[in-house]
């Protein structure tokens, strides 16, 4: 086997995954952020805004909220474009 060249199953497992992110438009995924804007334009109106932990929560529950919106956009992505193909 020629060291130069990838043998066929990995060129078409990489091309697969390009081809799924590729489907599932990342650079769509930038209007998933509106899911942090509470964050902003509640910080200087919170009462507690010295409690760190309340903060780290509310972060943490914006970019869990943000990573499910993604993926399901792109899961919704990729059923389309199946049934556009068809």
């Amino acid at each position: 086997m020629d060291h130069q060249t990838q043998p066929r199953s990995s060129t078409k497992l990489l091309d697969t995954a390009r081809a799924i992110i590729e489907g599932v438009r990342p650079k769509q995924w930038t209007k998933n952020l509106i899911v942090f804007f509470p964050l902003f334009f509640t910080i200087s109106e919170s009462p507690v805004s010295s409690d760190t932990g309340l903060w780290l929560s509310l972060i943490g529950n914006a970019l869990l909220a943000f990573l499910l919106f993604s993926l399901l956009t792109g899961a919704v992505y990729l059923i389309n474009d199946v049934f556009d193909a068809e």
